[in-house]
């Protein structure tokens, strides 16, 4: 997010385990497929094949065993990996092509929601970014760990933030959005 907020609320982030078991399972079929491809038509012509199935194991096992921050390994470039593998599979090129667009989503899952609070409103840094004036936002209140956005059209935004926040923090973040809610 960008460092002119005032307030930067960060999100905890539920889902990482789902899109982390989901990369896991689509580098396993590429895998399960070049070996087979590779078992069944071997030839000089699948050496390149052979040369990226032993890279990407090799590198989805150094970021497996890697600790990292948030106890998920960020895997976009074993699938990017994978989807080369696609590219020299016969008829692979279509799913080589969904390949890349779910590295880029891996990716994606990567980078914690944050909520950046200023004068002209509220925005959310996911994918796609959503801005949010005021004038839309009927309350906003942080309490125990939680953030509650309650819009002007009745819809309600509730989400637990990712550390815990002091009772000072938390009236200090509602005190500077009442000024901002009519």
């Amino acid at each position: 997010m960008q460092p002119d907020y005032p307030f930067v609320l960060i999100l905890a982030n539920k889902e990482r385990r789902a899109a982390h078991l989901a990369s896991l399972f689509l580098i396993g079929i590429t895998l399960l497929v070049a070996i087979v491809y590779t078992a069944t038509h071997l030839s000089l012509q699948t050496i390149p094949l052979i040369v990226l199935i032993l890279f990407l194991l090799l590198y989805t096992y150094f970021k497996l065993t890697r600790k990292s921050v948030n106890g998920f390994p960020q895997l976009m470039w074993p699938i990017a990996i994978a989807s080369l593998a696609w590219f020299l599979i016969p008829k692979g090129f279509f799913i080589a092509i969904v390949y890349l667009i779910a590295a880029v989503f891996e990716k994606q899952s990567q980078i914690p929601i944050e909520i950046g609070l200023d004068s002209s409103g509220i925005t959310f840094n996911h994918f796609p970014q959503k801005f949010y004036p005021w004038d839309q936002i009927q309350q906003l209140i942080i309490k125990d760990g939680l953030v509650t956005i309650d819009y002007k059209n009745n819809r309600i935004f509730q989400k637990e933030l990712e550390n815990t926040t002091t009772n000072e923090e938390e009236t200090e973040v509602n005190q500077y959005c009442q000024q901002f809610l009519s």
